[in-house]
């Protein structure tokens, strides 16, 4: 009997030590957890801020640079729910937002009352006419036209998505400049050290692409974003290339060239 007592004692102690073992283990995971959502929460507020302050000098380099005016007709290319636009020109109401997803044209006609229309993303064409604005405003989106997002995201060949994607580039840019008198489009910087999707650091892009979309899918589970690599980034030669009437705008943080545009200016013709 004594001998099983003991046994039953031992074992008592041994369990009663799992379990306080585990409750410190989960109690430091736990500490680990809350450490990384902490900074994870300090890392978007950086970023975020970083982002409103180059939108915001966008903006205002936008409104100097075109000479908007009440009565100009804008289209914001991409637009979204407008109120990227919006923080821009709050008082201006003549502008069509253009976009592929429907509820957040919704929002940007709730919200603030713009025209809106859907695009079909199947299309490459724009549908409007030749000059039917006197300015597009176009913002971090050439670089997502690539061709069909699936196909283009499922590409493996590097090559083969540089190669296709310029095609549909410069389809996209033939195409804006022909429907306005003035434009202004922005794209970031391939150069940037900071890969602007991502938020990972810009060597990532040039991995093979399968591994691009394996480290992003791994990584973005717990990093401050999480997307798939279904953009090109241009350069400079890029942008003067696809907007040969244009003058190209360097925006600068930290001594690098963050994001480029290209601006027109209306003839007023």
């Amino acid at each position: 009997m004594f001998f099983y007592e003991a046994l039953l004692k031992i074992s008592l102690t041994h369990a009663q030590g799992a379990v306080s073992i585990r409750r410190q283990c989960d109690d430091g995971y736990s500490k680990i957890w809350r450490a990384l959502s902490w900074i994870e929460i300090l890392i978007k507020s950086f970023l975020r801020s970083i982002s409103a302050k180059a939108r915001a000098r966008r903006g205002e380099q936008f409104l100097t640079l075109m000479g908007v005016e009440p009565h100009h007709r804008i289209l914001d290319l991409g637009g979204g729910n407008g109120s990227h636009f919006h923080s821009i020109a709050p008082n201006h109401k003549n502008v069509l937002i253009a976009d592929h997803w429907g509820p957040d044209l919704e929002q940007a006609k709730a919200n603030y009352g713009y025209e809106t229309m859907l695009l079909d993303g199947s299309k490459e064409a724009l549908p409007f006419e030749d000059r039917a604005f006197d300015i597009v405003f176009c913002s971090s989106v050439i670089e997502h036209v690539t061709g069909p997002k699936q196909t283009m995201l499922d590409m493996d060949d590097n090559k083969a998505f540089e190669a296709t994607a310029i095609v549909h580039q410069q389809r996209f840019a033939d195409e804006l400049r022909r429907i306005t008198d003035g434009y202004f489009v922005q794209t970031p910087n391939v150069d940037f050290p900071l890969e602007q999707h991502s938020m990972l650091p810009q060597p990532i892009i040039y991995l093979p692409r399968p591994l691009q979309r394996s480290l992003m899918k791994t990584i973005g589970k717990f990093w401050v974003s999480n997307v798939q690599p279904d953009w090109r980034l241009l350069t400079a030669k890029d942008m003067a290339g696809f907007f040969p009437d244009a003058e190209l705008v360097f925006e600068k943080v930290a001594g690098f060239t963050k994001s480029i545009t290209a601006v027109r200016k209306r003839s007023g013709r």
